[in-house]
């Protein structure tokens, strides 16, 4: 369920990117300007591949568990989605602030600016991964919440959810 959850939340940013372009969605409410786009939206409908991922995690659900709820799906992509967003410009200031001080030539740039550029990338991906993960499990979670007294089982990748 894990991985779905990922799965899902990405491609909810893939199709809020088309969104804020594309039609007029539900708005989120967070800046503007440079990160997802006009600023963070939420289509109005499941993607096409949102909605096969649904289907794989319904496909998952053990009769008798407490019922499945959407609601859930769109308030984990609502909050993922306007987290990237923030993310997404924090990965273009320190892109915009370390060509404003070292150049846009990065052919120009010394081995020891370049390997300093990819080492702050590395970490913001880094980041933005980690984050991605603790939303994934949370949406997991949230989704097929684990009974009391029992131990959530490893997620394929060795997360819990």
């Amino acid at each position: 369920m894990h991985d779905l959850a990922r799965q899902f939340l990405q491609e909810a940013v893939f199709a809020s990117r088309g969104a804020s372009h594309a039609f007029s969605p539900r708005s989120l409410e967070g800046a503007s300007g440079c990160g997802l786009g006009l600023r963070p939206a939420l289509p109005e409908d499941l993607s096409p591949r949102q909605g096969d991922i649904v289907t794989q995690m319904l496909a998952l659900r053990v009769p008798g568990e407490t019922p499945f709820r959407f609601d859930l799906l769109t308030d984990h992509a609502a909050d993922w989605i306007r987290l990237q967003d923030q993310l997404d410009r924090q990965r273009n200031h320190f892109i915009k602030d370390f060509r404003g001080t070292h150049g846009f030539d990065k052919a120009a740039w010394a081995p020891d600016v370049k390997a300093t550029f990819t080492a702050g990338l590395d970490a913001i991906n880094t980041d933005n991964r980690d984050r991605l993960d603790v939303a994934a499990a949370a949406l997991a979670t949230a989704l097929r919440p684990v009974p009391e007294g029992a131990s959530s089982a490893p997620c394929a990748d060795g997360a819990t959810a």
